[in-house]
């Protein structure tokens, strides 16, 4: 029995013996994850602060192509302005130059158109009224270098509204003359029962500038200040002997 016991003994010491070889891990397994957890900290940060880099390279990068566009865009922007400068004196002396072009012109509003059989002659009918309605000579009559009506057609069904005569004359003395005659005329007697008008003749954008200011002209004109456009646009009166401007 004592023998029975003492091999039982030892054979449960060797089993015991055997499980605790099962449970330990290897030697190189023990080596392998000793410092596992401090060799993986220090490769994740490797990689992280590498890519950090190369992100800051890349957003370097992009930065300077940003300033390069902004300094471009300013550059640009500066160039719009220089040329829009010139775009508008350009602008500006083209119309002076169409003005004095036209500083021998007249513009009538008003005057009856003759129908009948074949074209009109704007001069003859013009010619008639400086002449029998105005009081006008000939030799005023022989100033007048070319005369039409603007639009050269008239539009279909349209009887109400006679078109403008546009008037060039030989000098600007003689223009000047002819406009001072009118003015007097037309401003205290009608034409066969309508109104008749004459102005100087300019450019499409200084009757803009003037049309965009016709309010106040006409709140001046109910209020007997008399005003009057001065070149470009500028709108003056009189106020105690005095020309002031209304703006």
């Amino acid at each position: 029995m004592a023998t029975g016991g003492t091999a039982a003994r030892r054979s449960l010491s060797s089993t015991m013996d055997t499980s605790q070889e099962i449970d330990s891990p290897p030697q190189w397994f023990t080596m392998f994850f000793a410092d596992f957890e401090q060799r993986l900290e220090m490769r994740l940060e490797g990689a992280v602060t590498k890519r950090l880099d190369e992100l800051t390279v890349e957003l370097k990068a992009q930065f300077d192509k940003i300033n390069t566009l902004e300094f471009e865009q300013a550059n640009l922007k500066s160039e719009l302005k220089t040329v829009r400068e010139e775009n508008k004196s350009l602008a500006q002396k083209i119309d002076d130059l169409e003005n004095r072009s036209r500083r021998n012109n007249l513009v009538f509003y008003g005057i009856p158109e003759k129908v009948g059989l074949g074209q009109e002659n704007c001069i003859d009918t013009l010619s008639s009224i400086l002449r029998d309605f105005v009081g006008l000579n000939e030799d005023d009559m022989k100033t007048i270098d070319r005369c039409h009506r603007t639009p050269s057609h008239k539009t279909v069904g349209d009887n109400t509204k006679p078109r403008i005569i546009h008037v060039a004359f030989s000098s600007f003395m003689a223009k000047q003359k002819v406009r001072k005659e009118c003015i007097d005329k037309f401003k205290t007697n009608d034409y066969n029962g309508r109104k008749i008008y004459v102005s100087d003749d300019f450019s499409r954008r200084i009757l803009q500038l003037r049309k965009s200011k016709m309010e106040t002209f006409k709140r001046l004109q109910r209020e007997n200040k008399k005003p009057f456009f001065v070149y470009p646009d500028v709108i003056k009166y009189r106020l105690d002997g005095k020309v002031v401007n209304a703006e």
